[in-house]
C-alpha cells in the first residue's frame, strides 16, 4: 500500500486456493494500482498452504488464517481487519486488475451505492454444453446488470451501513444484492473481471445446484425475490434468432433440472465446489 490513506479495502476469502492465489494476486498488483488499496486475504480452513503462497508473492497484502472453513466467517474476519470504506469483496479464483479495483472504488466514493466491474468468462477447455450454457447466459441483460455473479462486488459506506455482520448464508453476493435495489447497482466501465467457469457438465451441474440452494436459503430467511420471470422473458427473446435456440434449450434444461434436483434431494450435501477450473498458474 502507498504511504497515503488507502482508497478502499479489499476482502478476499480463500479456501484451499493454493493453485491460483498467486496468479490472482500477481494480476491484481501487476499494474501498480492495487498498492493504493488495503488488501486482506482471509484463508479459512485451508489445508494446502494457501496462506504461504499468498505471502510468498511479496505483494503488500495482509494474510489472516482461520482454522474454521466458511466464507461468511472469512468475510467477517476480513471486515474486522479492513482499514476503510468503500469496501470490495473479491473471489480468490478470479483474474482482475488493480486499475479495475480502483475504478470500482472511485465510483463508490463518488455516488455509486454498489458496483462491480463487468464480467467475462474464459471458456478455454470447457465442454460444448458448458459453452452453450454461457453463450445463453451472456445474452441475458438482467444477468449482466446484476451485482452478484461477477466474481467481485463493492459497497459504498452508505450501502455497508444498511446491515450489520454478514450472515451465515451460502450466497454472500446474493444477500448483498437484496440490500441494494437494482437501480443502485453500477457496472463500471473498466477492465472486465475474468472468471473461469466449470469446464464439464458434471461440475456445472453441481455449481448450479449450489446456486439454487443459495437462492432457496435466501428466500427462507430474507423473503422471496425471484428473477425467474425476467430471465424467462429474456430467454424467449433470444429465440427470435434461430441460431440461439440450442443455447436456450441447454441453459433452460440445466437451470430447471438443478432446481428439480435440489427439490427432490432431502439431505443437505456438502459445499459443492468446482475444482475443474482451478489450475496452477
Amino acid at each position: 500500500m502507498t504511504a497515503g490513506a488507502p482508497v478502499c479495502s479489499v476482502v478476499v476469502p480463500a479456501y484451499n486456493e493454493a493453485a491460483g492465489i498467486a496468479r490472482m494476486l500477481d494480476h491484481l498488483y501487476a499494474d501498480g494500482h492495487a498498492r493504493d488499496a488495503d488488501v486482506v486475504v482471509v484463508c479459512n480452513g485451508c489445508t494446502d498452504g494457501t496462506a504461504d503462497r499468498a505471502r510468498a508473492t511479496g505483494h503488500p497484502v495482509r494474510v489472516i488464517e482461520l482454522e474454521q472453513a466458511g466464507k461468511p466467517g472469512a468475510i467477517r474476519a476480513g471486515e474486522a481487519a479492513a482499514a476503510t470504506l468503500p469496501r470490495l469483496y473479491l473471489d480468490a479464483d478470479i483474474v482482475t486488475t488493480g486499475a479495475a479495483v480502483v475504478a470500482v472504488a472511485s465510483a463508490l466514493a463518488n455516488g455509486a451505492i454498489a458496483a462491480r466491474a463487468p464480467a467475462r468468462f474464459d471458456l478455454t477447455g470447457c465442454s460444448w454444453v458448458v459453452r452453450r450454457f454461457f453463450a445463453a447466459s451472456g445474452r441475458l441483460p438482467g444477468v449482466q446488470a446484476e451485482l452478484c455473479g461477477g466474481g467481485m462486488y463493492g459497497l459504498s459506506a452508505e450501502a455497508r451501513a444498511r446491515f450489520g455482520a454478514f450472515p451465515d448464508l451460502v450466497a454472500d453476493d446474493l444477500f448483498v444484492a437484496r440490500v441494494v435495489s437494482p437501480s443502485e447497482v453500477t457496472i463500471v466501465d473498466t477492465t472486465p473481471t475474468v472468471l473461469s467457469p466449470p469446464r464439464t457438465l458434471s461440475a456445472l451441474w453441481k455449481v448450479r445446484q449450489r446456486v439454487v440452494r443459495g437462492t432457496r436459503e435466501m428466500s427462507a430467511t430474507q423473503g422471496a425475490d425471484s428473477t425467474a420471470g425476467t430471465t424467462g422473458r429474456e430467454l424467449l427473446a433470444q429465440l427470435k434468432h434461430p441460431r440461439h435456440a440450442i443455447d436456450v434449450v441447454v441453459y433452460a434444461s440445466i437451470v430447471m433440472g438443478a432446481r428439480l434436483a435440489v427439490r427432490l434431494r432431502r439431505s443437505t450435501p456438502r459445499w459443492e465446489r468446482d475444482d475443474t477450473s482451478r489450475t496452477a498458474a
